[in-house]
């Protein structure tokens, strides 16, 4: 008799469970099915179509992306919301942000360009080759061997931006030195550490402000801008200066800025 009470106890736990298992092999056997799918596509020769910009992170990425858009084809243009602000974060968002922001060397999170754990391509990017109505593309992306044979398969014609180190390190001190939620960290000391890779004064919101702070803090802005450096020998890719975009005003040359 108490077995059979148990059994009637457990019946609906076991029921549960059983029907949660099942749901999650489901998902996963969907989420399966769709990789192989997209491997299947992918594997189906496509002609080039993309234009791919590669750049150092705070060089010019939105500048060199506007530039190209001006010229006016829409299969290569990007839409700009000109009075972009910065919204609120929902609740789940708060709580992801929260859980981060715990975490410091060297239990942090490396940020998604972190090769080593990411793995040698941008999260996404065969679904991006294989996305017909998105042909501008623009990623944040040291040299690997991979990333440069894909890229060079399916880009038509691609850009590399390049920017002078001190400014590119300023302006990201400037970014993340503030906080989603009211936090704030001194950008001297910010600075110092981004220049020489001193590690001193870490900034634990810094990576959800931009995926490249982590990598700079950890190396430097020296040996950061050393895993970019080889996209200036890649096929097919043309390297541009911020500096000669901007003119004279910028650091550039006026000359340069009507060449390009």
């Amino acid at each position: 008799m108490r077995l059979n009470y148990y059994i009637l106890i457990l019946a609906p736990v076991i029921i549960i469970v059983t029907m949660g298992l099942g749901a999650k092999s489901t998902r996963m056997q969907r989420k399966i099915a769709l990789d192989n799918e997209i491997a299947r596509k992918y594997k189906a020769p496509l002609a080039p179509s993309k234009i791919i910009c590669i750049t150092v992170p705070k060089c010019g990425t939105h500048l060199l992306v506007k530039c190209i858009s001006l010229f006016g084809i829409p299969e290569f243009s990007a839409k700009y919301d000109k009075t972009y602000q910065s919204k609120k974060m929902s609740a789940w968002k708060i709580k992801k942000y929260k859980k981060i922001i715990k975490k410091y060397p060297p239990h942090h999170f490396k940020g998604e360009m972190h090769t080593p754990t990411m793995g040698p391509l941008p999260q996404g990017v065969h679904q991006h080759m294989l996305d017909r109505a998105s042909n501008l593309l623009n990623y944040h992306w040291a040299y690997t061997v991979e990333a440069d044979q894909l890229f060079n398969e399916n880009g038509i014609a691609n850009f590399f931006i390049i920017r002078d180190p001190r400014a590119m390190l300023v302006s990201m001190a400037y970014m993340v030195k503030d906080g989603r939620l009211g936090e704030h960290a001194d950008v001297e000391a910010i600075i110092w550490d981004l220049i020489d890779g001193r590690q001193k004064s870490f900034v634990p919101w810094g990576v959800t402000i931009h995926n490249a702070y982590p990598l700079i803090w950890e190396m430097g802005v020296t040996q950061f801008y050393k895993l970019f450096l080889p996209w200036m020998n890649a096929d097919k890719f043309l390297t541009i200066r911020f500096e000669d975009l901007i003119g004279s005003k910028g650091g550039g040359g006026n000359v340069a800025t009507a060449d390009h």
